[in-house]
């Protein structure tokens, strides 16, 4: 599992700050809350486009872990660090109650200085993490870097400095700064959007290639200025237009590239660099996976990522698999993935198939009490 990757330096130098702010934030939260909560932030069709089906993917700064569970029910190899002990603490609690994974999936560490050897990882995840410090993102992105081997992908969120909740964000920080009442630029709970240009930026200034980079998620600006949920499935279709750059959060995704040599995408096979994808991909793989989803990782498309508009109904009965024909049933924490396909647990775990769903039957809405949760 992940004791390949890791090694047993303490973290290098790294202070860290006051952490009473965000030990009452999570306190505040439950696993259950923030899994029901898994599709209120339109992340998923990016994670699952662009994550690697091979090797471990950390999410650092993971929280109470709830994208961890999820991937791991995919079949990727998911691991979390988080340097808050509360939130650690309740992920592994749940991990043990619940039996969705060992509690060793979970490791303190502080983004800025993971416990893990140079080109050792496949994927890298930080949501919501690094728009936290007050010197900024440039550090941790570094960090990824380091411990992704060639062919590793980055995925990196913040709230987008463009949307029009970010511009009320700044207002209010102006107003504040008028009337000497602006937070410490030290403190725990500092906040600094970024565009998705400034965010994409970053991720260069580090060394990777990239891959996206946009905004995401028209509903949450929309939530957070209290549009209710009526307004969302017309939030989700302007989404389908250029109106997406107003989207709550900024998202880059990057790889890291080599001249010669990557790791397959699919199953970390040291592979050459091919013309026709933007990712490593083996003979093998190339021959198994679908030609639409190889297509959808020429270096032309890749960085269109879009929800797909699915032209059926979703199915709510429980019936057979409709990859091998099993009994399907539902799981119990995560339904059916949100994908608009019935798949048992066995076959949504292998990285043709989950891959395929991505770019064929993945849902914008999962759950009616995803999106309208508080």
């Amino acid at each position: 599992m992940a004791s390949s990757a890791m090694h047993r330096a303490e973290p290098r130098g790294v202070a860290a700050p006051a952490d009473a702010e965000w030990d009452e934030f999570w306190r505040g939260h439950s696993v259950d809350s923030e899994i029901a909560m898994a599709d209120f932030y339109g992340l998923r069709h990016v994670l699952l486009k662009f994550l690697p089906r091979h090797g471990t993917i950390v999410e650092a700064g993971c929280g109470l872990g709830r994208y961890v569970f999820y991937l791991r029910g995919l079949g990727l190899r998911a691991i979390g660090c988080e340097r808050l002990l509360p939130a650690l603490e309740a992920a592994k609690r749940w991990a043990r109650r619940a039996r969705a994974v060992g509690s060793g999936a979970f490791n303190a560490a502080d983004v800025r200085a993971l416990p893990y050897r140079d080109d050792s990882l496949a994927g890298y995840i930080s949501l919501g993490v690094v728009e936290h410090f007050p010197e900024g993102p440039d550090g941790a992105i570094r960090e990824a870097y380091r411990v992704l081997q060639p062919g590793g992908i980055a995925i990196v969120e913040v709230p987008s400095a463009c949307a029009f909740d970010g511009y009320v964000h700044h207002a209010k920080r102006a107003v504040a700064s008028l009337i000497g009442r602006a937070r410490r630029p030290d403190e725990t709970m500092h906040e600094e959007p970024l565009a998705p240009a400034a965010l994409g930026d970053v991720l260069r200034r580090a060394g990777f290639t990239l891959l996206f980079c946009g905004a995401v998620d028209l509903i949450y600006p929309g939530w957070a200025l209290g549009v209710g949920p009526r307004w969302y499935a017309a939030l989700h279709h302007a989404e389908q237009t250029g109106l997406r750059r107003w989207g709550g959060l900024a998202i880059a995704v990057g790889i890291k590239t080599t001249p010669h040599q990557m790791a397959c995408f699919v199953c970390g096979t040291p592979s050459a660099p091919c013309a026709d994808v933007a990712v490593g991909l083996c003979e093998g793989c190339r021959a198994a996976l679908p030609g639409d989803v190889i297509a959808a990782y020429n270096p032309a498309r890749i960085g269109s990522v879009y929800w797909q508009h699915l032209q059926r109904e979703y199915p709510t009965l429980a019936s057979a698999c409709s990859i091998c024909g099993g009994v399907y049933v539902p799981d119990p924490h995560f339904d059916d993935w949100g994908f608009a396909a019935l798949v048992c647990g066995a076959c949504v775990q292998k990285p043709v198939v989950n891959l395929t769903l991505a770019q064929r039957a993945l849902k914008r809405v999962w759950r009616p009490r995803g999106i309208g949760a508080t």
